[in-house]
């Protein structure tokens, strides 16, 4: 399974009220390793729609880095987009729709066509007839729908993974974020479940992470010395000696303990 996934879809470029110019899809790698997308595309179909457009891809996506896909240009918006990695014209809606990461340039039919050439997929907005588990919630002229985590959050579930934020396009040149360290409770709750992991650490603090994936189970023996009662101290001793000579006079005399034994 590839590491890389949709992270951002915009589709209010150059729209009323809208800053950026373009529509635009971004990716990214939250692996460890570069995966080459040469060969493959990302595609676009309206939200109840089985007519598919494409954009193809090229180059290396690299460990914890981003991809930006530009799309088609509106007439309003104030500024361009970070210099894009692919280019297209695919003119998408901004409130609802389809988004998939395919591993071929070959477009697309059907009105949910998941299968094994689809990378990625995400379904947006309402009407949305198809998406991984639930869609994400719609976006706007003025809000994308972006992956929590920084795109680093992938649980099969669009409505889990986006929310709704002002557009953030990320390209090659951006910072690299590298998953790992403290997870959202969402994250921590699914990676509990799906992998048996006990303990995690949330962006609350609260536990101890692990790891996306389960590491081994540890056996630990014990030697029962281990839980064997020290022996008292001197003095703790002569003043069991002292209480049991001063007790009632029916105590007296009574049978001396084992030595060692405690108590």
């Amino acid at each position: 399974m590839t590491s890389v996934v949709i992270s951002q879809v915009y589709g209010g470029g150059g729209n009323s009220g809208a800053t950026f110019k373009n529509d635009f899809i971004e990716l990214f790698n939250r692996g460890n390793a570069g995966v080459d997308l040469t060969g493959w595309s990302v595609q676009y179909a309206s939200a109840g729609g089985t007519s598919w457009s494409a954009t193809n891809l090229s180059g290396i996506i690299q460990p914890g880095k981003y991809y930006l896909v530009q799309e088609a240009a509106g007439t309003g918006g104030t500024a361009s987009l970070p210099t894009p990695d692919a280019t297209g014209n695919i003119n998408m809606s901004a409130t609802s729709g389809k988004v998939a990461l395919v591993d071929t340039t070959a477009a697309l039919t059907g009105g949910c066509p998941l299968g094994p050439a689809v990378i990625d997929f995400v379904g947006f907005g309402s009407g949305t007839n198809c998406s991984e588990t639930a869609a994400a919630p719609a976006p706007s002229n003025t809000t994308a729908v972006l992956r929590a985590g920084d795109g680093c959050l992938n649980t099969g579930n669009n409505s889990t993974d986006f929310s709704t934020g002002a557009p953030n396009p990320r390209n090659a040149g951006s910072p690299a974020h590298i998953c790992g360290g403290a997870l959202s409770q969402t994250e921590a709750a699914y990676l509990q479940t799906e992998t048996g992991v006990g303990s995690v650490q949330t962006e609350a603090g609260a536990g101890l992470f692990i790891s996306e994936w389960p590491l081994p189970f540890l056996f630990v023996s014990f030697s029962p010395e281990v839980f064997s009662a020290p022996r008292p101290q001197e003095d703790l001793r002569r003043w069991r000696r002292d209480v049991s000579a001063s007790g009632p006079r029916g105590r007296r005399g009574g049978p001396p303990r084992p030595r060692g034994a405690w108590p």
